[in-house]
Order: structure tokens, then sequence, then C-alpha cells
């Protein structure tokens, strides 16, 4: 594997611990919420499925190609289905760095980012139980 293959590989795993360890976080200390809009969801699983079965490496992992594929589905639709909430959270994020309300504005950066990967995370553990995979064989893939 090139030098350049191996560092995409890298960052894409790194990237997807990140999306699946803040989802069992997540799902650990809270219950998923229910007034969420689900149009994002219901167009990434219509993508993926487009995408046909799910395919495997020889030894039975789901192949990268498509877990990238996937994975950028996800990622493109969990930033469509947060993208109103986040303008308004950027507006109130801006007025509270202009009033200096340091405190205010850590708390709610932090808020934006967990909020912001909640909503990859659930499409994700969504998508992957469309698949048929579940976490355990999720996690043993990308190692």
């Amino acid at each position: 594997m090139s030098s350049t293959g191996s560092k995409n590989w890298i960052i894409a795993l790194g990237a997807a611990i990140a999306v699946v360890g803040g989802a069992l976080i997540f799902h650990h200390f809270s219950s998923k919420e229910t007034n969420e809009d689900s149009t994002g969801l219901n167009e990434a699983l219509s993508e993926i499925a487009a995408l046909g079965a799910p395919k495997r490496d020889p030894s039975g992992r789901l192949a990268f190609s498509y877990y990238k594929q996937v994975f950028f589905i996800i990622m493109k639709n969990s930033k469509k289905s947060f993208a109103a909430e986040k303008s308004d959270l950027l507006k109130r994020r801006r007025e509270l760095l202009k009033d200096k309300k340091m405190d205010d504005y850590k708390h709610l950066v932090g808020e934006m980012l967990q909020k912001e990967e909640r909503v990859s995370a659930d499409l994700l553990q969504e998508a992957m139980e469309q698949i048929g995979l579940g976490e355990q064989e999720f996690m043993s893939t990308h190692q």
C-alpha cells in the first residue's frame, strides 16, 4: 500500500472511530430525540440503498470502497440535516463573542460540536443497521 493510500486509510479510520465513539458516548448518556427531522436520514438511506448490496472484501469484511461511499453519504446528509439549526447557533455564537461572554461562548461551541456529531452518529448508526452491519462487526471491519 502506498504512503498516500495508507494515510487516507488512517484518516478514514480515525474519522469512523470518532463518529462511532461519539455515538456510543451519546447513546450511553442520553436517549435518542424523537423530534429529529428525518429528511436527512431518508435521503441518506435512499442513497445508500442505491449503492446496492454491501460489498465485502475477500476476508468477508465490509469493503473499504463501499464503506467510504456510505461514510460520505452520511457526512453530506448530516450536514444538510443540521444546517438550519447550525445557522441559528452560529448567530448566537457570534453575539456571545461580540458581547465578550466567553464562558457562554465556549459552552455553546461545545454544544454545537456535540449536536453535529450526534446527527452524524445517528445517521451512521441507522445506515449500518440498514445494511445489516452490527456495531461489533463495524468496529472489527476497520481495525
